[in-house]
C-alpha cells in the first residue's frame, strides 16, 4: 500500500495537501465490501472524527461499481463543516437527513459516478455522501479506503501508521 502511494503520488500529493507527511489510521484504512442489501446513510467522517482533523481519503474501487453494484452518492461541493445529523428523518443517529441533504446539495446536485478498477476518489472528512444502493443493484462492492491524517491534527481513537 505504501509502495501505491508512494508510486502514484498520492503520498506526494497528501504530504502537500495536509502539509506534513500523513499518518494513516490502522481503524480507517480498509478493504470494504458492501452487499447489495447494505442500509445507505448520507453521512460526513468529520462527524465521528471531529471537525479539527485534517484529512484525506484514497476510495479505490476494486470493482465496477456504482451501476449493477453499490457505488457512492456524493453532494459535489466543499462544506466548510459538519452539517447536522441524527436529526428527524435520519436513518441513524450519525446520518444526515433526506431534506438537510436536499438543503445543502440545493446548488449542487447529488451525483452518482460509475467506477472502473483501479478508478479512486479522493476526499477529505468533509464530503457529504452515501453508499448507493439500489434494487437493480445485484453485485457487492468491492473497494479500499485509505484514510491519511495530519499528524499534528490526528484523530482521537485512531491508532496511527506512520509510513
Amino acid at each position: 500500500l505504501t509502495e501505491l502511494l508512494d508510486r502514484t503520488g498520492i503520498g506526494a500529493l497528501a504530504t502537500s495537501y495536509l502539509g506534513e507527511r500523513p499518518a494513516l489510521s490502522a481503524n480507517k484504512c480498509t478493504l470494504r465490501r458492501v452487499p447489495t442489501s447494505a442500509s445507505p446513510g448520507w453521512h460526513q467522517d468529520g462527524a465521528f472524527l471531529g471537525e479539527g482533523v485534517r484529512s484525506l481519503n484514497l476510495w479505490l474501487a476494486l470493482g465496477t461499481c456504482g451501476v449493477d453494484a453499490p457505488g457512492l452518492d456524493i453532494v459535489p461541493r466543499r462544506l466548510d463543516g459538519v452539517v447536522p445529523a441524527g436529526t428527524e428523518g435520519a436513518t441513524f443517529d450519525w446520518s444526515v437527513a433526506p431534506d438537510v441533504v436536499a438543503g445543502v446539495a440545493a446548488d449542487a446536485p447529488v451525483v452518482r459516478p460509475e467506477f472502473a478498477p483501479g478508478d479512486a476518489l479522493l476526499f477529505d472528512h468533509l464530503l457529504l455522501h452515501s453508499t448507493a444502493v439500489e434494487e437493480s443493484m445485484t453485485r457487492e462492492r468491492h473497494a479500499m479506503e485509505t484514510w491519511m491524517f495530519a499528524p499534528s491534527a490526528y484523530p482521537e481513537g485512531q491508532i496511527p501508521l506512520v509510513y
